[in-house]
């Protein structure tokens, strides 16, 4: 026995040995190979190469404005400003562009860090770090872009419009607050988790009617309430500053005061709700032209949340709430940028539509928040507007549907009432009011005609759905019939195929044309499911993606993958260009070193298995000898089974059994021993 447990002893210490041995040479296996890729001259050349590459492409491509948000010419004003006032140096390594570049990439595409180190041939530390250092500069020249207006001007927007001049001449902007999803610990996670349903930070930010943010505080936890935020704001140090005489207008989540001028509480207000009825009262028209104005802080919001996706995105982010907060200020501070030196007046016309279509999700304020210096001054606007109004009614009707037919793209009247594929509530009034004029006596209702519309809608695809795709030809509308016709043999082949198609070869179908434009569109094709298997196929017979303008198109997706590309440790980098430099790798050294690399790993992975192998063997071997090895530990009830097998008596069964219960030591003597003697060993051990 004693040369079992030696031996299961000497066989453990050594799998442990070997173990420790086997993960230090593996990894000085892999710090051996990491060392060889990142000092081997040839890879460094290879990789600058591949760099210079992709910031040259960058500025000739025309891309520009695709993958960072905008144009060359803006790129180059940006790196410039950042070098200049924002203390940005460019590196040994590493130019002023390309630490600016990799940082609008991740902002304008929302990707990670490893995924742009990695498209950089750059370590994720180094990528971090600059991104870090990019954002630092960007926050620098804060005071270059973000300026809070004195109110010495009145605002070109209300000055060459009657609707607003001069009742709001004193109005130097908008405020709301806007919510960013952060990453926090779960600790802290019920302060940042408001309406949301996912921890968000509130972010209050001020602008003008030209869209510039004037003043942005980032960092409140989502569950505070914009009245709370704002009343931090104007007692900061560095605090939100409204001018004696002026006012910003605010939504009714904020107080009433002189200088904050909220709506009208439990009166129309959004533009959508004056699109077909105009105001009939003093509040009415002012929270019309209130919206009107106020509008401008949420169309900000959606040009700057369309060009940088970091901060849309409702994914968890990949940064600490900190670094988040920070980001979004830099954001601000590239939006204001770019409205100076490469605006885009298409961003913000596909913002509009989506504005003016929004339901208020901000909270009503309380009574005591009303204070009477802000009733009067709105009660005096509401009052001279009604007045001015009641002399030129005609000027404030249609304005909301004039905006709003602007926030679409021009075209048909399908396309102007169907913007997105569904009838507005402006089509459906309309609709509603020709059918009601024509048929007086039916009291037609919109739940009426969504039915109807639900039931064209359904037969027109079963008609549809039968004939696209069908691989005969021959099939073609008659307008004049209004069937659908052709030769007999065709149809007798299709219906073979497809039996529902019957009933459609003598059916009528009225106004098939209008059905085909208002709904063919809206029918899924299933042009792009496929199993894993046909998903298989189908990449087999695709090239690999080895061109920049395909890794492009990949990034425009934000569908960028490895398995899309030759790494660094296979094949030359895929460029556009031949490489210049004649020291560089060619494609037959790579493909030699390539399978003289495969030969080593697969060698020292059939070592590392063999010795894995040794260790199991070793660790299976002691287990063996330890379970041999080990005495038996009798429980409570085979102990009792053991004492009835000796035929005592019922007493003297329990005295034995409360006896050696507590004394395993007697319990391996006492059956130990042949069981024929086991009574009067028992015995003596009682009398003992």
């Amino acid at each position: 026995m004693d040369d079992k447990i030696y031996f299961m002893a000497n066989s453990q210490r050594l799998a442990a040995i070997q173990l420790i041995c086997l993960v230090a040479a593996l990894i000085a296996h892999r710090r051996f190979r990491i060392r060889n890729r990142l000092c081997g001259p040839d890879e460094m050349l290879h990789r600058q190469q591949v760099r210079d590459e992709l910031l040259h492409d960058l500025s000739l491509s025309g891309k520009c404005r695709k993958l960072i948000r905008m144009s060359e010419n803006a790129f180059m004003v940006l790196c410039e400003k950042l070098e200049r006032g924002g203390g940005l140096r460019p590196t040994q390594r590493m130019s002023v562009e390309e630490q600016v570049a990799r940082f609008l990439f991740m902002i304008g595409n929302d990707l990670k860090t490893g995924l742009i180190a990695w498209f950089f041939r750059r370590s994720e530390s180094c990528t971090n770090r600059h991104f870090h250092k990019v954002l630092n500069a960007l926050l620098s020249i804060e005071d270059q872009y973000i300026r809070q207006p004195t109110g010495d001007i009145v605002p070109t927007e209300i000055e060459q419009k009657k609707r607003f001049y001069p009742f709001f001449k004193n109005c130097i902007g908008a405020i709301d607050g806007t919510h960013v999803r952060v990453r926090v610990p779960n600790k802290d996670a019920p302060r940042y988790r408001g309406r949301k349903g996912y921890p968000t930070i509130n972010a209050l930010v001020a602008c003008t009617f030209d869209l510039k943010f004037t003043y942005v505080l980032s960092g409140w936890e989502g569950t505070a309430s914009d009245s709370r935020i704002i009343k931090d704001a104007l007692s900061r140090d560095d605090k939100l500053i409204i001018p004696d005489g002026r006012f910003y207008l605010v939504d009714g989540g904020l107080p009433l005061k002189s200088s904050l001028i909220a709506p009208y509480r439990g009166v129309r207000y959004h533009l959508k709700e004056y699109s077909s009825h105009s105001p009939e009262n003093p509040k009415e028209l002012f929270n019309l032209r209130h919206a009107s104005l106020r509008n401008a802080i949420e169309r900000a919001f959606g040009v700057l949340k369309k060009r940088f996706p970091i901060i849309r995105s409702t994914t968890e982010p990949f940064y600490s709430c900190e670094t988040q907060s920070d980001v979004f200020l830099a954001c601000c501070i590239l939006h204001n940028f770019l409205l100076e030196v490469d605006r885009v007046k298409a961003i913000e016309d596909k913002v509009v539509r989506k504005v003016l279509n929004a339901r208020p999700d901000g909270h009503l304020c309380s009574q005591s928040d009303i204070d009477d210096r802000g009733e009067q001054i709105r009660n005096t606007i509401a009052t001279e507007m009604w007045n001015q109004y009641l002399l030129d009614p005609d000027n404030e009707i249609d304005y909301a549907e004039l905006i709003m037919g602007k926030s679409v793209n021009e075209g048909g009247s399908t396309k102007r009432e169907r913007p997105d594929g569904t009838f507005t509530t402006q089509a459906y009034t309309n609709i509603l009011n020709t059918l009601n004029t024509e048929f007086p006596d039916k009291g037609l209702k919109k739940d009426h005609l969504k039915n109807r519309l639900k039931t064209l809608k359904d037969n027109f695809s079963q008609c549809y759905d039968i004939f696209r795709g069908v691989k005969l030809s021959g099939f073609g509308w008659n307008s004049e019939s209004t069937l659908i016709e052709a030769e007999d043999e065709v149809w007798d082949t299709l219906i073979q195929e497809k039996p529902e198609a019957a009933k459609w070869r003598k059916k009528v179908i009225h106004h098939y044309e209008d059905l085909l434009l208002l709904f063919s569109k809206d029918r899924a094709t299933g042009a792009a499911a496929a199993t894993a298997k046909e998903r298989t196929h189908q990449q087999n017979k695709e090239p690999i993606t080895e061109t920049i303008d395909e890794i492009d198109q990949f990034v425009e997706t934000n569908d960028i993958g490895l398995e899309n590309f030759v790494t660094l440790d296979e094949e030359n980098s895929p460029l556009t260009t031949p490489p210049s430099n004649g020291n560089l790798p060619t494609k037959s050294k790579s493909k030699k070193r390539k399978q003289k690399k495969l030969e080593e790993e697969e060698e020292f992975a059939s070592k590392l298995l063999g010795t894995m192998n040794n260790v199991a063997d070793a660790i299976d071997r002691s287990t063996k000898v330890m379970e041999s090895s080990r005495p038996h530990v009798y429980s409570e009830g085979e102990i009792y089974r053991e004492l009835e097998l000796m035929g005592l008596e019922d007493d003297d069964t329990e005295n034995a059994y409360l006896f050696l219960v507590d004394r395993p030591d007697k319990v391996r003597a006492l059956f130990g021993c042949p069981i024929h003697k086991r009574i009067s060993m028992l015995a003596k051990m009682m009398r003992a």
